[in-house]
């Protein structure tokens, strides 16, 4: 089963203004939690949030565009987990043991962004999905965005 569509380091076929809107609500939640200056964030698709198989790809691709931001759009939740949280804690857990390099640097939570180091880059890591308590920070689709922050 692939864990990424289309494969990885492929945009994937959304639509310019879907595209377009995905970026403006994550520069918005970026400029409520004060990040000015936010990079171009690359849009790849994966098929469960929380899931083994899509821990090497994310890894992968955040490897492979460090210097950019990237928005990972999940089709749903790995099913046995119960919430949002639960997912972004096994999904960082999970690259950990694919990619020891990879360290948290504060745990994950919704509430704020949740840090991690990858080799020298450190990235804050957002949550959007539907069940958010603010209505800026609802998706349709479980979201995280990486975004790099300065050394």
């Amino acid at each position: 089963m692939l864990a990424t569509v289309p494969a990885a380091g492929a945009e994937p076929p959304l639509s310019p203004g879907l595209q377009a809107y995905l970026r403006n609500c994550v520069q918005e939640r970026l400029q409520e939690e004060g990040h000015a200056g936010s990079p171009w964030f690359r849009i790849h698709l994966y098929l469960r949030l929380g899931d083994a198989g899509t821990a090497a790809a994310l890894d992968r691709d955040l490897r492979q565009h460090r210097n950019q931001g990237l928005i990972a759009l999940f089709g749903q939740l790995a099913p046995e987990l119960p919430s949002m949280q639960a997912a972004l804690a096994r999904q960082l857990h999970l690259m950990h043991g694919y990619d020891r390099q990879l360290q948290l640097v504060s745990a994950p939570a919704e509430q704020r962004p949740t840090q991690l180091q990858l080799g020298e880059q450190r990235f804050a890591v957002f949550t959007l999905h539907g069940d958010a308590d603010c209505l800026h920070r609802v998706m349709p689709c479980p979201m995280l965005v990486f975004c790099p922050l300065a050394s």
